[in-house]
């Protein structure tokens, strides 16, 4: 149930806001992964990796805060601690060892493909099983940008 009261009569409240807090702890997770490589990674690329990292955490950081604005329009609360994103996230645990640019690359390309996937299979979930076409507007407008970023992170290995 949602904890504060709102005039929002958007249908299905409750399983809404529980995949918005799931995705809220997924990108929470994949921005902090995409940090940890910005700041670890090392060979030939350096640079250009470095760069690709931090900008893909910048973008994802934005739509950590829309997720997190539609929980509270909803009704409900944002689980944005730490705690909350280590025990909902479904992603891959980071190789703490990863230390090159193609180590670095193989891991965001898991949690980004896992992550991609799981938005896109939201967008239908959200919009005709829980009536809430904003709700899968969002997740369409994340899984564009997942989808996209994928491409480029994979355009860099052979897979």
């Amino acid at each position: 149930m949602p904890k504060y009261k709102t005039l929002n009569d958007t249908p299905h409240k409750e399983e809404l806001i529980a995949k918005l807090n799931h995705s809220l702890a997924n990108l929470t997770n994949m921005k902090h992964q995409l940090k940890h490589a910005h700041w670890n990674v090392r060979g030939i690329h350096f640079y250009q990796v470095h760069l690709l990292f931090d900008e893909i955490a910048e973008e994802i950081e934005e739509f950590i805060d829309k997720v997190a604005e539609k929980i509270t329009s909803l009704g409900g609360v944002a689980h944005g601690l730490l705690e909350d994103t280590l025990e909902e996230t479904c992603l891959p645990k980071y190789p703490k060892d990863a230390v090159t640019d193609k180590e670095h690359l193989e891991a965001l390309i898991l949690s980004m493909g896992k992550l991609a996937n799981e938005t896109r299979s939201f967008i239908h979930v959200c919009g005709e099983e829980l009536e809430s076409e904003t709700t899968a507007d969002l997740f369409t407008e994340i899984g564009r940008l997942l989808d996209k970023r994928l491409w480029f992170l994979e355009a860099h290995v052979k897979l």
